[in-house]
């Protein structure tokens, strides 16, 4: 339930570069989501299952509710 997440799923493990300047960094990942290039999730996001947006104003209470149903 909620909101779909903000990705940044698909890359990952990070490795910083230095090379000689403070002002600037090289950072590139080291890992790369096997579901690629088929199903990314970077700028998509996680769906979530039951969509929950500001028209209800308690996530908590609508969850409970569910649950109970």
């Amino acid at each position: 339930m909620g909101t779909p997440s903000m990705g940044a799923l698909d890359y990952g493990s990070i490795r910083e570069f230095k090379f000689g300047c403070d002002n600037y960094q090289l950072l590139l990942p080291t890992y790369r989501s096997a579901r690629l290039p088929q199903y990314p999730i970077d700028n998509i996001g996680v769906q979530p299952d039951i969509y929950l947006d500001e028209s209800i104003p308690d996530w908590i209470d609508y969850a409970v509710h569910y649950i109970q149903e």
